[in-house]
């Protein structure tokens, strides 16, 4: 979908896919809006992630209040800054040429380039970043991004691959889950009041395999109001 998004006032971030705006009411991401890429593990959701990431990037012209910056950040909690590059490398060049794209022979800088050429061609700042989850909390999220608004930015987009990996501390719960639910719950709050739509990858909980076990043949359609997600069955509420 190569429409540039200007009907919406930049309230919606238009993707890529066509289904996937359409499965949206033909307008993509709302700002604002917490949004999960659920699935069994190993069935794509950091790569989903990343696909819509840089479709957002190619797909809108940015809009911004009083000269700001526009931003649209990833943060991988998982894979390196380098994994990263290399992913949106592919994913650029072989939806551009379509032909497989081969990195053996180019270096890092020759990779990051390319990247931020292509992402930055309709006027958005880009800025990819790997943490050690194990040294931030949700609190060093909040404040990575309220530094980046005092540097002039005004963000759109916050990509966290992935959000569950963010230790709990902080938050509210001793139960099983209930500290994670309101680790979500507190992104969601923070994202929200500054009309960033937030993006994360998470997994399925274990219990919904035991239904592709059993062969059922209608997985999809049986998950949703069950609380299959790992770590807590209370995300959905926040969901």
């Amino acid at each position: 979908d190569s429409i540039k998004s200007r009907e919406t006032g930049g309230s919606y971030l238009k993707t890529g896919f066509q289904l996937i705006n359409r499965q949206t009411g033909g307008f993509g991401i709302r700002r604002g809006e917490l949004v999960a890429i659920n699935a069994l593990q190993h069935n794509y959701k950091s790569g989903m992630t990343r696909a819509i990431f840089a479709s957002v990037a190619l797909t809108n012209i940015p809009q911004v209040k009083d000269n700001r910056k526009p931003l649209l950040l990833h943060v991988s909690f998982e894979d390196t800054l380098n994994d990263s590059l290399e992913y949106f490398y592919k994913f650029l060049y072989e939806n551009e040429t379509g032909k497989e794209a081969d990195i053996s022979l180019m270096s890092v800088d020759e990779i990051s380039s390319y990247v931020i050429k292509r992402l930055t061609v309709n006027g958005w700042h880009i800025e990819l970043r790997h943490v050690n989850p194990y040294i931030w909390t949700y609190r060093n999220l909040c404040d990575y991004i309220i530094q980046k608004e005092t540097e002039g930015y005004e963000v759109h987009l916050c990509a966290v691959d992935y959000l569950l990996k963010l230790p709990t501390i902080g938050c509210d719960g001793q139960a099983g889950g209930e500290a994670l639910r309101n680790l979500f719950e507190r992104i969601k709050a923070f994202f929200q009041a500054r009309n960033i739509a937030f993006i994360t990858p998470h997994q399925i909980s274990t219990d919904a395999k035991m239904m592709i076990r059993e062969g059922r043949n209608n997985f999809v359609k049986e998950l949703p109001g069950k609380g299959y997600y790992a770590g807590s069955k209370q995300l959905d509420q926040v969901f």
